[in-house]
């Protein structure tokens, strides 16, 4: 299987997603993030990642735009957003969605983009064996993957032990409670699975970063 490397961000008190909210970390750590994505050879999100936030998923590093990773799209029923980003600027070779459907007139507009679909069985629970998944992309020869998720993808990766190494990026800031938000409910997870391979902080980065490996 491919080295994994996860990350993901929280604020001080522990939320991943506020509504109206656009950056939960600072630019330092933004910018670490994007390093991620030039050594990985692809980046995985779930399809509510992409139609709930519209990511770009490419390296914004200066003079590293070129070298953006393949985009792997977990989207079991075909419900891609058409205005994202992610659909306009696929094209032959830089988009994987891995599926479920039979709907033949999504498949054939999305196989016009370019884009290569894999349909993939579900298990009894109607998910994808990310296992299996990962054995999949191994096969297609990547051999580092990112995974920028949500709670869930995160939190079934890091339960079967399937992540390698976890960036944890935690903003000094509180989020408020009163709109839509999304608690991150892995960090007892990280405790019983993983060792604490590195703290970053520095008077430059107001973020405080962990590094964990299984």
């Amino acid at each position: 299987m491919p080295f994994v490397t996860s990350k993901i961000a929280v604020s001080n008190n522990n939320i991943i997603y506020c509504e109206d909210v656009k950056r939960i970390t600072d630019k330092t750590s933004d910018k670490l993030s994007h390093y991620l994505r030039l050594k990985n050879d692809a980046i995985m999100i779930s399809i509510n990642t992409l139609n709930i936030d519209n990511p770009k998923l490419n390296c914004r590093l200066k003079g590293y735009e070129n070298y953006s990773p393949k985009r792997i799209i977990l989207d079991k029923n075909l419900d891609i957003n058409f205005t994202s980003y992610i659909f306009k600027s696929a094209k032959k070779n830089n988009t994987i969605i891995f599926h479920n459907s039979l709907n033949y007139s999504k498949i054939k507009l999305l196989k016009k983009k370019g884009i290569n679909l894999i349909k993939f069985r579900l298990n009894k629970e109607k998910k994808f064996n990310l296992k299996h998944i990962l054995k999949r992309l191994f096969s297609l020869g990547i051999r580092h993957l990112l995974v920028e998720g949500g709670d869930k993808i995160t939190k079934n990766m890091l339960k079967n032990k399937l992540v390698n190494q976890f960036f944890l990026f935690k903003s000094l800031k509180n989020l408020p409670k009163n709109k839509k938000y999304k608690i991150f409910t892995s960090n007892n997870i990280l405790k019983n699975n993983y060792t604490i391979k590195s703290k970053i902080s520095s008077k430059l980065a107001k973020d405080k970063i962990t590094i964990y490996k299984r």
